[in-house]
């Protein structure tokens, strides 16, 4: 018995149907990947000034980019010639000897820009799924800042602290201490070549049911967990 036209009609239907999703399922195992997004968080360097060099700091430390990493680097100086500075930390004191009391390991002397690499990185780490804003603030100790329009070295004195704000919006301080930082002007562009950390008597060296640690303690870490 030949099909009725309503009944041709019902099985063409479904079979375009089928061919249709056939086609959409169908991938060219030869076509290239797509691109990767492009990376939105980039951070402008800044260093006319000391100030700039901070925010910049700051930026790149808030940024989680490698952009943000390379930034944070480019604030220290570099030695590339016989006679410059180059960038040096010098840990609290009383922050090292917990360190290397916890981990059994020897801090590294001196710390410099090659140890550095790794601490943007580390720091971007320790809350991954959390925004971060860093602050400089005033220490309210040592406000006796220099002035960098009248010389080409200047030694400042700050605060700092970088809050992780968590996706449903609760906020905790992973970072905070005072840092007596020696900035130098070279060729036109400011960078910092000593910091020298400070634990915050208000913390403690080793505060309690928190991660509130001196960059010292992160900057120990990033090494020992290499």
């Amino acid at each position: 018995m030949m099909p009725t036209r309503h009944t041709t009609r019902r099985f063409r239907v479904p079979a375009l149907v089928a061919l249709g999703l056939l086609a959409g399922a169908c991938v060219n195992p030869f076509k290239p990947a797509d691109p990767e997004p492009p990376d939105t968080s980039g951070v402008v360097e800044d260093f006319r000034t000391p100030d700039d060099v901070l925010a910049t700091i700051a930026l790149a430390l808030q940024s989680r980019s490698t952009n943000g990493a390379n930034a944070y680097l480019h604030a220290y100086a570099e030695s590339t010639v016989a006679g410059d500075r180059a960038f040096r930390a010098y840990y609290d004191g009383a922050v090292k000897a917990s360190w290397q009391s916890a981990t059994q390991l020897t801090a590294p002397e001196p710390w410099d820009a090659t140890l550095e690499r790794n601490v943007h990185t580390y720091v971007s780490g320790i809350r991954p799924s959390y925004g971060y804003q860093f602050l400089w603030l005033y220490d309210p100790d040592s406000q006796s800042n220099e002035d960098p329009s009248v010389a080409d070295t200047v030694l400042w004195h700050k605060q700092y602290k970088l809050f992780a704000s968590s996706p449903e919006g609760n906020s905790e301080i992973i970072a905070i201490g005072f840092a007596d930082l020696s900035f130098q002007k070279k060729d036109g562009r400011w960078s910092i070549f000593r910091w020298v950390d400070r634990v915050d008597p208000n913390v403690g060296v080793n505060p309690v049911a928190t991660d509130q640690r001196t960059m010292s303690w992160w900057r120990l870490e990033s090494l020992a967990r290499q």
